[in-house]
């Protein structure tokens, strides 16, 4: 029999030494460290530093919140002056695409008289995005070219095509 005896043993002991060793655990858990009572509760000061602390999490959770990658892609196309690419229409209506040289699509939320301008100067010449600014509902881009410039609020990302 595999396992059965152990140096002359019956199969069984291994499993008995395991319960002692259980029975003593939980005996020395039982007697170590105090006990609380259930109705122990926190002292004032401490309830009212918990609510403020708290009500600081709800306020940022209820914050608009610019997207922390969004803003991360935008730095990076900033510091290596990617240049856009095309101005494409997305699959709903007024929703528009930015496409950048290294394959990243933006979503802009609104197609505005600017966003014709940088139609334009796309097939003119070279457009870069010059600066960013995060707002409550995405991020507001301002895209230079050599004869002007346009502010697009990009909502978010796209894949590319």
């Amino acid at each position: 029999m595999v396992g059965a005896e152990v140096a002359g043993l019956p199969g069984w002991w291994p499993w008995l030494v395991a319960a002692v060793i259980v029975i003593v655990l939980a005996v020395v858990a039982s007697r170590s460290g105090a006990r609380r009572d259930p109705d122990d509760r926190l002292d004032e000061a401490d309830e009212r530093e918990i609510d403020e602390m708290f009500a600081l999490v709800d306020a940022e959770a209820d914050a608009p919140v610019p997207s922390g990658p969004l803003c991360a892609t935008v730095e990076r196309l900033i510091a290596r002056s990617v240049p856009l690419r095309d101005v494409r229409p997305a699959a709903r209506a007024s929703v528009g695409r930015l496409v950048f040289a290294d394959s990243t699509v933006l979503l802009i939320g609104q197609l505005t008289v600017d966003t014709i301008a940088l139609a334009r100067a796309v097939v003119a010449g070279p457009v870069v995005v010059a600066s960013y600014e995060p707002d409550d509902r995405g991020v507001r881009l301002v895209l230079r070219w050599r004869s002007g410039s346009a502010e697009i609020r990009v909502v978010g990302f796209d894949q590319p095509d």
